[in-house]
């Protein structure tokens, strides 16, 4: 597996293999690499010519430097998961050389700003749009992974890249989950045992919306009470349950068969989020979870 520090260098590389007829594969990370995230790897390496990576905390994306510092960063546990399961080439940039001083060009979509996660998370929009315009510049994919546990996320750059004119297929990944339904995150290993079982409702809300969906109910009422009440039974709080259009993300007064149920609990710690598209079935750690 080739390393490149140097974004320069790296798109250089990438720009070779592109013109050299091969399809490249994308899977971006900040790091701190589970199974949820390897599972990308897997299906760009099944589905590509050739892989590449990028293990990048993007300070962008938060609301102040020291907590950008502050994620959980081990690049070089990284690198040995990436090398394992068959990626390319990577690239591990300093931050100075990603956004060096004097760099003060940002991308947004304004009217992604400000609702669900983007609401909770500020910069969201505009850390992700920028960071995002700049790792297409440096690889080029034909194909990008994205894992739909982050389906707003996923919603965005798939708008974002129709609206550029990318020539590249953003490739939505159904999440991997735990034994008990829970999907699989970073956030998980910080979860004291409580927290964890806490951490369910989730779950149960994604379950309990289904429930009320396959019994008949169309209405975004019903279906996101049905799915807060679960959330509130287990004595989280409801940050939202809400009923939107898988592709734009536009909440939604009816389920469609596009209909996502998206619904996110503060546990007063951490915040732990799902979401599940109603007219499909549900994962079988889902279904079949009691806890």
């Amino acid at each position: 597996m080739k390393i490149y520090r140097d974004p320069i260098e790296f798109r250089d590389h990438n720009l070779k293999v592109r013109e050299s007829g091969r399809r490249i594969g994308l899977f971006a990370s900040l790091g701190s690499l589970h199974e949820g995230h390897l599972s990308l790897v897997d299906r760009a390496r099944a589905e590509n010519d050739y892989v590449l990576s990028s293990v990048f905390v993007n300070p962008l994306i938060f609301d102040r430097v020291e907590d950008a510092d502050a994620y959980p960063y081990d690049p070089e546990r990284d690198l040995a998961k990436l090398e394992s399961r068959g990626v390319d080439a990577v690239v591990v940039p300093r931050r100075e050389a990603v956004f060096p001083p004097g760099h003060v060009t940002r991308v947004t979509v304004t009217p992604r700003e400000g609702r669900y996660e983007t609401a909770t998370r500020p910069n969201m929009v505009t850390g992700i749009a920028t960071m995002c315009s700049k790792l297409y510049q440096w690889c080029v994919p034909h194909r990008w992974y994205f894992g739909e546990k982050d389906a707003e996320q996923v919603s965005l750059i798939t708008q974002f890249a129709k609206d550029m004119d990318w020539p590249t297929e953003i490739v939505p990944c159904t999440s991997v989950r735990e034994p008990d339904g829970l999907p699989r995150s970073s956030r998980n290993a910080l979860m004291t045992p409580d927290e964890r079982a806490l951490a369910t409702c989730v779950v149960r809300a994604i379950r309990a919306a289904k429930a009320r969906y396959d019994a008949g109910e169309r209405t975004a009422d019903a279906l996101t009470r049905a799915a807060a009440d679960e959330v509130k039974a287990a004595g989280a709080r409801v940050d939202y349950a809400a009923l939107v259009d898988r592709a734009s993300f536009q909440d939604l007064a009816e389920a469609t068969d596009d209909a996502l149920l998206a619904v996110a609990a503060d546990l007063g710690r951490l915040r732990v989020l799902d979401n599940h598209r109603l007219s499909q079935p549900l994962p079988p750690e889902v279904a079949g979870h009691t806890g």
